[in-house]
């Protein structure tokens, strides 16, 4: 039976879910606000902050998408697929959205849904299977 070993890549994504929500909501507001621009100064303690508030939010989901993903590639060589890995963190992310606000009419539907395949890619790329050629 194949093993996995996914921590490595869950330990990256959950540093990283924070910042690059952040980081994908100013980029969605940009449109609307073009005279906006932050100044570096500024983004940078809002990423700070958000890294911490966002590994609150993204631990259960990444460690469960995280272990359930994992746990399909010992059964199937075809779901260890980056593909099916953005699914499902897109899936994940967009629940998230609806957990926060259950309207699809808000701009956070987009962000969440982009954040939870990033994050879903990222626990993809640190993750090892005991069967793996790499």
């Amino acid at each position: 039976m194949s093993r996995f070993h996914y921590g490595h890549g869950a330990a990256l994504a959950l540093v990283s879910a924070g910042p690059s929500f952040m980081l994908l909501l100013l980029i969605g507001q940009m449109p609307y606000n073009p005279s906006g621009a932050l100044e570096l100064g500024v983004i940078l303690p809002v990423l700070l902050f958000a890294t911490l508030f966002g590994m609150v939010i993204a631990l259960l989901p990444i460690l469960l998408g995280g272990l359930a993903m994992a746990y399909f590639g010992t059964r199937s060589i075809s779901a260890r697929h980056p593909i099916f890995w953005a699914g499902a963190g897109a899936t994940l992310g967009m629940l998230m959205a609806f957990l926060f606000d259950d309207t699809a009419q808000s701009g956070l539907v987009l962000p969440f849904l982009l954040n939870g395949a990033i994050c879903a890619l990222i626990v993809r790329y640190g993750t090892r299977w005991s069967d793996d050629s790499v």
